[in-house]
């Protein structure tokens, strides 16, 4: 019985020594919880554009010799494009010339038979009136000066037209401001070939334009937001732009326009914003795709 008894005090100690381990055990830290994040963009999708698109046209018949360039060839000022045979219009021009003066000589030559003809007709007056000569002598002088008249105009009215024609030459030659003597150039400091519409060998045709040349000194995006966003696009607001042809380029710009209208594409309501770009480099190209996103 003493034996049990002090099984009994011992099974007594061990359990109020693990007491106090019990008592200091650590709680376990409460789970922390994450706040959700705020999205502070507005993603879509976007297009590369120009405002400025020049078509460069030669409104007179000349004979293309050379095309210079081909389409999407990125173009610098002045470049040559195209070089035509221009010595028809030059041998117009000519030509012209040579007649305005011809004309010219033709009214000095009327002038004189006008002064002439007005002079004859004095002296026949001064008869008439002391009757030396009949009525019907007096006439005949008054039609001649009244013919002279008459021939003085015409030649006028012709010089008058050939200046014109003459004028009219020179300006489709020379007024031209893409033609610099038998070349067209390139109007823009930064350029691309859009459009090619001619080859050598060729007539120009004042109907069709040779080329078409994009201003790239004007490119721009074009984003398009779904409506139900459009209210947190706020004007000035910074954009970042992925091209699709190279997720690993960034672009940066700011937004300069948001339309006044919306427009339907592929069944949703989007209004089209224009993004000024701050960092354009020449691997973005008019008409590439990109990815946008919208600061708001």
């Amino acid at each position: 019985m003493r034996k049990a008894a002090l099984l009994a005090m011992t099974a007594v100690f061990i359990m109020l020594m693990m007491l106090p381990l019990g008592c200091n055990k650590a709680e376990l830290p409460a789970e922390e919880t994450v706040a959700p994040v705020e999205n502070h963009t507005i993603d879509a999708f976007g297009t590369v554009k120009v405002k400025t698109i020049s078509e460069l046209v030669v409104d007179f018949p000349a004979r293309i010799m050379e095309v210079h360039v081909e389409a999407g060839q990125m173009l610098t000022a002045s470049q040559k494009l195209v070089t035509l045979d221009v010595s028809d219009m030059r041998n117009g021009i000519e030509k012209q010339q040579f007649e305005i003066q011809r004309l010219q000589n033709e009214l000095q030559m009327q002038q004189t038979r006008h002064q002439k003809a007005q002079q004859d007709l004095e002296r026949r007056q001064a008869l008439l009136e002391a009757g030396a000569i009949p009525g019907t002598d007096y006439e005949e002088f008054e039609m001649n000066v009244k013919a002279a008249a008459n021939a003085i105009k015409n030649v006028e009215i012709s010089i008058s037209a050939a200046n014109s024609e003459s004028a009219r030459l020179k300006n489709k030659l020379y007024g031209n401001p893409h033609l610099k003597g038998n070349a067209l150039v390139s109007p823009f400091q930064q350029g691309l070939v859009y459009e090619l519409n001619c080859q050598a060998g060729q007539t120009t045709d004042a109907a069709r334009s040779l080329l078409s040349i994009m201003d790239l000194q004007t490119i721009y995006a074009e984003a398009e937001i779904p409506e139900e966003f459009i209210g947190d696009v706020k004007m000035d607001a910074a954009v970042v732009m992925v091209p699709v042809a190279d997720s690993s380029r960034t672009y940066h710009g700011r937004i300069q326009k948001i339309s006044d209208m919306a427009v339907e594409r592929n069944g949703e309501t989007i209004i089209p914003v224009e993004i000024i770009l701050d960092d354009f480099d020449q691997f973005l190209k008019p008409n590439y795709n990109i990815d946008v996103q919208i600061a708001i």
